[in-house]
C-alpha cells in the first residue's frame, strides 16, 4: 500500500512538472513566432510612438531659391525573411532584384533574406527615388520592411550656422531643433506628428503586420529669412580674411559686390546679379 502511495505521488509531481513545461513553452513559442491573438490586454506587447513629418526648410528670401537647411526624404529597409512570398516568387530572385537595385553584394543580401528565424534585419537606407520605386514592387520584391526617415542638410555649409542652430534625434529618432532657428521655430518646422499604435514580441521589436493605428503626419512649414545670403556671404569672407574695422569690412563689401554687376547693353542682354548694391552700406551699418 506504501510503494502505491509513493509512486502515486511520483508520477503526480512529473506530471504538474511536464504541465508547466509545456504551458511555458507554448508561450514562449506563440510569443516568439508572434501568435499572440490581437485581443491580448497586457500593455507590455502595446507600445505607441509618435512619427514626424518632413521638417520644413530655412531659406534666405521669400522665393525660396537660397536654402540655408532642408530636409530630405530617405528610407531606411529592413528584411523580414517570413515574409516572403513563395507562392509569388523564390527567394532568390527577390535576393537578386534588391542586391541590383540598391548596389550591394550579392552575398550579404543573401544572407539576410536566408536568416528565417531572425526578422527586421537592417538592410540600409537610400534616397533613390528609382531604387524605392523598385523595393516598394510588390510583383519583384516582398519581404521587406520599409520606413520613412529624413535628414538634415545645409547647403551653404557654414554659413550662418550660429543662427541657424542644428538638429538632433530624440529617442524615437525623430529630428528636434537644439539650438538657435532650428529651436526657435521648432513648432513650426516640425509641423504635426503622426501616430502609430501597435504590438511588439517579446524582443520588443515592432510585429509591423500588427499595427492598428498608423496616422501619417503633415510636414512642417518652411521659414523665410530678411537676412541677403550675398551680403551673409561676404560679411563672413570679410571677416574670415582678417577685417575688423567696420569701414574695412564696407570697403571689401563694395568691391565683392561691384565685381558682380553686369549692366545691360544692346550686345550684352545679361542682367544686374545683384540688385542691392545702393544700399549696401546701409545693410552693413545696421
Amino acid at each position: 500500500m506504501a510503494f502505491v502511495s509513493e509512486r502515486c505521488r511520483f508520477w503526480f509531481i512529473v506530471t504538474v512538472l511536464l504541465s508547466v513545461a509545456v504551458c511555458v513553452g507554448y508561450r514562449l513559442v506563440a510569443v516568439h513566432l508572434n501568435l499572440v491573438e490581437l485581443n491580448v490586454r497586457d500593455p507590455r506587447y502595446w507600445f505607441t510612438r509618435e512619427v514626424s513629418g518632413l521638417r520644413g526648410g530655412i531659406y534666405s528670401d521669400a522665393c525660396g531659391k537660397q536654402p540655408f537647411a532642408c530636409s530630405l526624404p530617405i528610407w531606411e529597409y529592413r528584411v523580414d525573411p517570413q515574409g516572403v512570398n513563395l507562392k509569388r516568387h523564390s527567394r532568390e530572385s527577390v535576393v537578386q532584384t534588391v542586391a541590383q537595385a540598391m548596389d550591394m553584394d550579392i552575398n550579404h543580401v543573401r544572407d539576410a533574406f536566408w536568416r528565417v528565424n531572425s526578422r527586421y534585419i537592417f538592410l540600409g537606407t537610400t534616397d533613390r527615388d528609382d531604387v524605392h520605386r523598385v523595393m516598394c514592387d510588390t510583383k519583384r520584391v516582398t519581404g521587406v520592411a520599409i520606413e520613412d526617415r529624413q535628414v538634415r542638410r545645409y547647403p551653404q555649409g557654414t554659413m550662418l550656422s550660429h543662427v541657424l542652430g542644428y538638429v538632433s534625434r530624440d529617442q524615437h529618432g525623430n529630428p528636434v531643433g537644439q539650438c538657435g532657428l532650428e529651436m526657435e521655430y521648432e513648432k513650426f518646422l516640425k509641423g504635426k506628428p503622426g501616430r502609430i499604435k501597435g504590438m511588439r514580441d517579446a524582443r520588443r521589436n515592432e510585429i509591423r503586420e500588427r499595427r492598428v493605428v498608423d496616422v501619417d503626419p503633415t510636414p512642417g512649414a518652411s521659414v523665410y529669412l530678411t537676412i541677403d545670403h550675398n551680403v551673409q556671404y561676404a560679411v563672413e569672407q570679410a571677416l574670415y580674411d582678417g577685417f575688423t574695422n567696420s569701414e574695412l569690412i564696407n570697403d571689401y563689401l563694395m568691391r565683392q559686390l561691384m565685381s558682380d554687376i553686369q549692366i545691360e547693353t544692346p550686345q550684352n542682354k545679361s542682367l544686374i546679379k545683384n540688385k542691392n548694391q545702393l544700399n549696401i552700406k546701409d545693410a552693413i551699418l545696421r
